[in-house]
């Protein structure tokens, strides 16, 4: 996994097709502990999403900069406090 090699503070999956997330989420969990925020489609794949352990937070698109920066701000905060 190409992340092993890097220290990321957060990480953001775009999703399509949430069938294979909880597996991905898993391996993901297996050596880090690192935020996630999910962005995808339409509200029905973030229903799916809200059930997947080990994601933060998540964005539906479309979606502006502006509301990009706060959601990713929002994550860092609440995994510093966590931490």
């Amino acid at each position: 996994m190409m992340l092993l090699s890097h220290c990321p503070d957060m990480l953001m999956i775009c999703v399509n097709d949430p069938s294979g997330l909880s597996a991905l989420l898993c391996d993901l969990r297996e050596w880090s502990d690192i935020p996630i925020l999910i962005a995808c489609k339409n509200y029905d794949i973030m229903h799916c999403i809200e059930m997947v352990g080990g994601v933060i937070d998540f964005i539906v698109y479309p979606f502006s900069a502006e509301e990009l920066v706060l959601r990713i701000e929002r994550v860092l905060y609440y995994y510093n406090l966590c931490t």
